[in-house]
């Protein structure tokens, strides 16, 4: 479990960080933007992560490449976006617990 942490962090969510500042995946909508996720094997739980990946600034050795150059930007509406998301999965799931709380232990109005 650790390795595959590892790997998400260090492989996977840098790769996908690498394609929305390339504006390869380019997301308009949580939809897109799970499509986006999961191709690139990173679950979306993983949304914290890659926000705070998008936000670091390239380090000192890497600002000399034609890469990094396209990758230098604000990226507010991919920012925003992330954001947004974070909050409505996290409200979803409140919701969900609200829900069952009144509603007992049967899933009828969770749908």
């Amino acid at each position: 479990m650790k390795d595959l942490a590892k790997f998400l962090k260090e492989k996977a969510i840098k790769q996908l960080v690498g394609d929305f500042k390339s504006l390869e995946g380019v997301p308009v909508d949580s939809e897109s933007l799970e499509d986006i996720f999961h191709k690139h094997g990173v679950n979306m739980r993983y949304l914290g992560e890659v926000i705070t990946q998008i936000l670091t600034p390239p380090k000192a050795d890497e600002n000399n490449s034609y890469a990094n150059i396209q990758q230098k930007g604000d990226f507010k509406h991919l920012k925003n976006m992330l954001e947004k998301e974070i909050v409505l999965r996290s409200a979803k799931h409140v919701f969900n617990k609200v829900l069952k709380d009144e509603c007992g232990e049967t899933e009828l109005y969770l749908a």
